[in-house]
């Protein structure tokens, strides 16, 4: 069908939209000057979009049609393309690239192809085989002298449609950049306009350059209305730098930040060391305890990295340097990627959590893109405890460091969107050096301290595959149509949370400065409540 007159796109099109801060969902147009009922006579939307599976299916329109807004779909970055090409090859072609890659002069090391561990189709996550997708993980430097001057780890995907269907940029490295979705990936419009201003007769040496320009130059790639999101953008990273820096000839344990010292045998609990060196089924289980369903604790750290952890954390907090807050709950924690131990936390998390990951929770657990990585600290006088929550993880691992302290157990509840996402089912009690290890969607809060301090580091793990299929929609989609549940009964006191739940106010008190929040939740959706629900009375103006 042709599109009507003045409008871009016909019924049917595959069309990708601009979901703010999440990024672009593809899905197809379905109708054209969409209006709902009770929207004034004369206004109406240029298309109405059914969302793919993976975006929770959901039914949206766009308000305008301008590029910003709504735009053709890239080339799939699926993982089995339906126009691929002998696997074989394709690798060939792929090892013959990244040959070149490695004679580029930003670049430190290059390594693959290798197949993924775990992939996804739109819907479904799989186990690839043959037939790829595969990865290329490399480093690059950023311009000396520049707010981007550090070296920038990155991975290719690359599917069976290459070079008909471009490389999918991942950015691993935590960089503030204009042009970086929330899961690290460039963004797809934005990079095939950097390609084509690059020059290479590889596909692959172009796609690189034109990832170094778009996150190193961003200005030169932005719209005029875009040019203040760049700046801002490079002066959080040159803030950034500046603090690593300065705090570098401070260090009080330089060898916590060397990725080749800093988690080795003579830190790691000696159980999990002979674990993950042996790494199969029956090493792991001999150290894992179940607390609770998909609850796990295991022994990681040895005292002695705990309390040189926790020495530099007080020798960091000491300088006075500015620090960024895990979240807007937590006043007293630091992210500790942003003072300079990025590198070092890599390995830890893709050396040796990754394989705990696989055997606890395979497929969502075997492959980790990125990681945020933080330090929670409780105190009387300071945060006593944190609100029931989830997190923002595919896994979440949650290592005690420390120090004396007394209460701030961690109360579990249940899985987001299952019928007892609100019902009790343990009260951990965090050892010293034991890792606490759950699925991002667990409810879970910090209950107070009552004397003492507690630290503990916090490890969310993100796997974009498994991001994109349907499984992560059950979990994460508030609506029917992905999986949501009903749920069974009223909550339980101890999972209620005053910054989510519509019926706090119901059953406990708002105190102080938890007022603000009165109104504001939305958990259950509407779907999801249970037989009897009242919501609570929003707060008077």
């Amino acid at each position: 069908m042709a599109p009507t007159e003045g409008l871009r796109f016909s019924v049917g099109d595959r069309v990708s939209c601009n979901m703010g801060s999440d990024g672009w969902a593809s899905g197809k147009v379905v109708a054209l000057n969409y209006r709902e009922d009770h929207w004034p006579p004369t206004k109406t939307a240029p298309y109405q979009v059914e969302l793919d599976p993976a975006y929770g299916s959901a039914l949206i329109f766009a308000p305008l049609d301008q590029p910003r807004v709504i735009r053709a779909e890239m080339p799939s970055t699926f993982s089995l393309p339906e126009d691929g090409r002998e696997a074989a090859e394709v690798v060939e072609e792929l090892k013959a690239e990244t040959a070149k890659l490695q004679k580029e002069p930003c670049i430190v090391s290059v390594l693959g192809p290798e197949l993924m561990a775990i992939a996804e189709d739109g819907t479904e996550m799989f186990v690839p085989k043959d037939a790829g997708p595969w990865l290329i993980t490399l480093t690059m430097m950023g311009p000396a002298d520049t707010a981007y001057g550090s070296n920038l780890r990155i991975q290719l995907k690359v599917n069976s449609a290459w070079p008909k269907s471009p490389a999918e940029v991942r950015v691993h490295s935590w960089i503030h950049s204009p042009f970086l979705k929330q899961n690290g990936v460039l963004d797809e419009a934005a990079l095939a306009e950097a390609v084509s201003a690059a020059e290479s007769d590889s596909p692959l040496c172009k796609t690189v350059r034109a990832a170094r320009a778009l996150l190193c130059e961003p200005t030169k790639f932005c719209e005029e209305d875009g040019t203040e999101s760049a700046e801002d953008a490079c002066e959080s990273n040159q803030e950034r730098f500046q603090v690593i820096s300065q705090y570098s000839a401070m260090r009080q344990h330089d060898w916590l930040f060397d990725p080749q010292k800093a988690y080795t045998a003579d830190s790691i609990h000696p159980d999990y060391w002979k674990a993950v060196s042996v790494n199969t089924p029956e090493a792991w289980s001999s150290i894992v305890t179940t607390e609770v369903e998909e609850v796990f604790s295991v022994p990681l750290f040895k005292p002695e990295l705990c309390e040189a952890f926790v020495e530099e954390l007080d020798k960091f907090h000491a300088t006075g340097l500015p620090a960024r807050r895990p979240n807007s709950m937590n006043n007293y924690g630091i992210v500790v990627n942003e003072i300079g131990m990025e590198p070092a936390l890599d390995q830890l998390c893709h050396s040796l959590l990754q394989p705990l990951a696989h055997y606890l929770f395979p497929g969502v657990g075997s492959q980790f893109d990125r990681h945020h990585t933080f330090v929670v600290r409780y105190k009387v006088g300071e945060d006593l405890g944190l609100d029931m929550h989830t997190d923002d993880s595919d896994v979440t691992f949650n290592i005690c460091l420390g120090k004396t302290f007394k209460g701030a157990g961690l109360q579990f509840c249940g899985n987001q969107g299952s019928a007892n996402h609100r019902k009790a089912s343990l009260q951990y009690q965090h050892k010293l050096g034991h890792c606490v290890v759950h699925r991002g969607h667990r409810r879970h809060g910090a209950d107070d301290i009552t004397e003492g301090e507690r630290l503990n580091l916090i490890v969310w793990a993100r796997n974009i595959e498994y991001r994109r299929s349907r499984h992560w929609s059950r979990f994460n989609v508030q609506s029917r149509s992905t999986g949501y549940k009903r749920e069974s009964g009223p909550p339980d006191p101890v999972c209620l949370s005053f910054t989510h739940d519509r019926d706090y106010g119901v059953f406990k008190e708002y105190v102080g400065s938890k007022q603000r929040h009165r109104g504001k939740g939305w958990c259950p959706p509407v779907h999801a409540e249970y037989d009897g629900f009242m919501g609570e009375e929003p707060l008077d103006d």
